[in-house]
């Protein structure tokens, strides 16, 4: 059985036309497939963006609540240790006091002695 040179060539142009269709095809597909990517990705860029405000704000205001806190314990010891200040200043003057008034006792001493 012989094949004739037409059946031959119409059986390549065939082939060759259903490759060609074939690799539209593909290419069509790809470019959607690109462009789902391309949407996904933006997507996911966008989501990490909000993401990353979100933690950035919170970050923030834990930042900003620290240090609120932190300046009302630097009042409270600025005041307790001012406190301690004038303690200690009224406790000199009652110390101070009180050898005055046992300087004044022991001569007092001395003299009843004599």
């Amino acid at each position: 059985m012989k094949i004739s040179p037409k059946v031959i060539q119409l059986s390549m142009l065939i082939l060759l036309a259903t490759s060609v269709i074939f690799n539209f095809g593909l290419v069509k597909t790809n470019r959607e497939v690109n462009k789902r990517y391309e949407n996904a990705s933006e997507i996911m860029n966008e989501q990490l963006d909000l993401a990353i405000l979100h933690n950035k704000e919170v970050v923030t205001q834990d930042v900003e609540e620290k240090y609120r806190a932190d300046i009302v314990s630097y009042k409270a010891l600025s005041k307790r240790a001012q406190l301690l200040r004038e303690e200690v200043i009224t406790l000199k003057a009652q110390t101070e006091k009180q050898n005055k008034e046992i300087e004044k006792l022991k001569k007092q001493l001395k003299k009843k002695r004599r």
